[in-house]
């Protein structure tokens, strides 16, 4: 599709309906106005089943895809909708486009089969997931310019074993995201955000040089989320966890990686190997927010407020990105539950593409 043609403009100047212009696998969310007849695939958020005063039900649905979130609503099938679609579906839906209390919705066709559940051949992946804008060579050859710094051999040599010479890891950690919800949510996303807690590392080596160990470091900073890999999946309708990821989790699956690497370099002693792997083990910073142990050296501690340094400034950028994609006048966002508060913004400045 191309950026610089007003879709919604052209539709609406010439009577189009928007089904019979485009697939439904091309239309998305943020190319939809009021006045229109549209088909469109789109992910189910949410649902909530209500009632008019007089008892009428009705069915509220949030629906999204990578371009933003669009509300729809149903009178005629409520109850069979309320029964039969789970949060995570991929549906196509066919209605028509209101303006409500300042607010795009759509408002479902009475006919059966106005909403359907697609499987998962129908459905287009590009449209629900997205992907970092930093080009993924240059953030991995980024790291791997990191690792030429490496002084320690043994240090060296266990980072080369991830990112020079194991292919299969590479192509994994290059695709796949941080998280499914929380911070770096997207395709490229564990890549993006290993990067940024790379070179905030190095600022950190920088300012407190002479007291912290920066081959240690650095290495803490490029290997702490390697479990990720195991963790999460892409599939067509977006991000899952998988079976290991729910029953082991990243850092233990982190931890093992390493001693897995590290039987075969000689190099390594193991004062320094387990130096490593505690960072990695500590990086969430206390029990209760996953880690096994709390950080017990300065190049652990460190590292986890690298971390959630980036957690967080990824989450707030979210949040706030949710809002510019909502039709929603206003510099308040919603109520984050991640970050238990609703988050105040200058939209005039973060409107140009600053976020």
């Amino acid at each position: 599709m191309n950026e610089g043609i007003d879709l919604a403009s052209i539709i609406k100047d010439q009577g189009i309906k928007l089904g019979s212009l485009l697939q439904e696998k091309d239309i998305l969310v943020k190319d939809l106005s009021a006045d229109m007849t549209v088909k469109i695939d789109l992910k189910l958020v949410s649902k909530k089943l209500q009632s008019t005063k007089d008892g009428k039900k009705f069915i509220l649905l949030t629906l999204a895809d990578k371009s933003g979130v669009l509300r729809a609503i149903d009178w005629s099938f409520p109850q069979e909708y309320d029964k039969n679609l789970r949060i995570g579906q991929i549906i196509r839906v066919s209605g028509h486009t209101v303006m409500f209390e300042n607010r795009l919705q759509l408002n479902i066709f009475k006919e059966q089969g106005s909403l359907e559940v697609l499987d998962e051949t129908q459905i287009y992946q590009e449209k629900f997931i997205e992907k970092s804008s930093k080009d993924p060579q240059e953030m991995i050859q980024y790291i791997k310019n990191a690792i030429d710094k490496i002084k320690t051999p043994g240090i060296k040599k266990l980072l080369e074993s991830f990112f020079v010479h194991d292919n299969s890891f590479i192509k994994k950690f290059t695709e796949l995201p941080a998280g499914m919800t929380v911070h770096h949510a997207y395709k490229n996303g564990l890549l993006e955000h290993t990067c940024t807690v790379l070179k905030i590392s190095i600022d950190m080596c920088s300012i407190y040089k002479g007291i912290i160990d920066e081959d240690i470091m650095i290495a803490g900073a490029i290997l702490h989320d390697i479990g990720k890999i195991h963790e999460y999946s892409i599939c067509p309708h977006g991000i899952e966890k998988t079976d290991n990821g729910e029953l082991i989790g990243h850092i233990v699956m982190g931890c093992s990686m390493i001693y897995e690497k590290a039987r075969s370099i000689e190099e390594l002693d193991k004062k320094t190997l387990e130096h490593i792997v505690h960072i990695v083990a500590s990086h969430h910073g206390e029990i209760e927010y996953g880690s096994p142990v709390i950080p017990k050296t300065i190049e652990a501690q460190l590292l986890h407020f690298c971390d959630n340094m980036d957690s967080k400034v990824s989450q707030f950028k979210s949040c706030i990105d949710n809002s510019l994609k909502s039709s929603a006048d206003s510099n308040w966002t919603e109520y984050d539950k991640s970050l238990g508060r609703r988050l105040m913004f200058n939209k005039e400045f973060f409107a140009g593409g600053t976020i």
